[in-house]
């Protein structure tokens, strides 16, 4: 009995340490957007498509069946302070798309700690909400974007904290 016993604790010693520093490797190739060059997955909400990156590095998020991009996606390589890379982004919105910047907001998102800045501008005759939320990790900065026409109803805030939450960079 007692060899018994002696038995299965060294079998159950040997296979714990076999374990030890094993790390279960989880497939991100399945998820909806997964790219290992650029180093990140993520899931699109129900009823969206994932298309890109494009030139720029922008992936688009879709509602199925729609040509317009409701959410983007594009990493930029480190190298700045996030306040310097907020003036620059705030700038490039403003300059690019004649945007009028509202607000600057610090969210929570699936843990993500997350800067959020807002605009507005008109596009089409359409008044456009624009919010920009910057995630920053390992000195690189991911730019989650929604864009909504408030007279064509709708709102983005569950599919975006949704993109954000499933969204995961590869090690």
């Amino acid at each position: 009995m007692k060899r018994v016993f002696l038995l299965i604790t060294v079998l159950v010693l040997v296979l714990s340490f076999a374990a030890c520093g094993r790390q279960d490797e989880t497939d991100y190739s399945e998820m909806d957007f997964y790219d290992e060059a650029l180093g990140f997955a993520f899931n699109a909400p129900e009823g969206y498509d994932v298309d890109g990156p494009d030139g720029d590095g922008f992936i688009y998020v879709y509602a199925t069946g729609k040509n317009i991009p409701l959410m983007m996606v594009k990493k930029y390589e480190g190298g700045y302070l996030l306040n310097d890379f907020k003036a620059q982004l705030r700038r490039s919105v403003t300059d690019s798309l004649g945007a009028s910047f509202r607000e600057e907001q610090h969210n929570n998102i699936g843990g993500k700690k997350v800067l959020v800045l807002k605009f507005t501008y008109q596009e089409d005759g359409y008044t456009v909400n624009d919010s920009r939320c910057i995630y920053e990790s390992g000195g690189n900065f991911y730019v989650f974007t929604a864009k909504e026409v408030p007279s064509l109803g709708g709102n983005l805030n569950a599919e975006l904290d949704y993109l954000m939450k499933s969204f995961i960079i590869l090690e």
